[in-house]
């Protein structure tokens, strides 16, 4: 498993591995693709996209990193869209709540998540 490991690392480990079958193997290790875990963001945003959710991501941060909404915005009807157990579940976020009662419907984001600005 190379989950979590730089190339580096992943490299060393490998190596070590080889060290009962081989005398002194050389490891090297090159990253073709990168499956990080994303996060989406459409509609009336300055840059809608995909984004990689590195560490705890909420919608407000996701929406800075989208630049924001865009004059058409509709920012009181936003919506999150999650696949959860294979189902689409979908909620519903008001901006202005978000901001005024303290980042309530300030959820967290999951790996696939869909932020929809309407």
């Amino acid at each position: 498993a190379a989950e979590g490991q730089t190339a580096a690392e992943l490299a060393n480990t490998i190596q070590q591995r080889l060290v009962t079958f081989i005398k002194e193997p050389q490891v090297s290790v090159i990253v073709l693709q990168v499956n990080a875990p994303k996060f989406f963001v459409i509609g009336n945003v300055t840059r809608p996209g995909t984004y990689f959710l590195r560490g705890e991501t909420s919608i407000l941060q996701a929406l800075s990193l989208a630049g924001g909404f865009t004059q058409f915005a509709s920012p009181r009807s936003i919506k999150l869209i999650r696949n959860t157990a294979g189902k689409q579940e979908v909620r519903k976020v008001n901006y202005n709540n978000m901001i005024d009662e303290g980042g309530e419907g300030n959820y967290l984001l999951k790996s696939g998540d869909t932020i929809v600005v309407p």
